[in-house]
């Protein structure tokens, strides 16, 4: 557990894998944000309701929303 933020990170495993990973963070309230891999990638972040987001590599986002604010077209 972190003093400052209380939260706890669990990390564990895959298989016979010599190092960990990230597989979750908990806060003293319950709320957990849980991480899924595909090989070295972090593919999905999940919170406690169901809801997150998938991320894909090598595929650029096209949607307005999905820009940076450098990138947001200027009126």
């Amino acid at each position: 557990m972190e003093l400052g933020t209380r939260r706890v990170r669990v990390f564990a495993a895959d298989g016979g894998a010599m190092r960990a990973r990230l597989r979750a963070i908990r806060d003293v309230h319950g709320n957990e944000l849980r991480l899924e891999y595909e090989g070295e990638r972090l593919v999905a972040e999940t919170n406690g309701a169901g809801e997150g987001g998938q991320r894909r590599y090598g595929v650029r986002d096209t949607r307005p929303e999905a820009r940076r604010p450098s990138e947001a077209r200027q009126p």
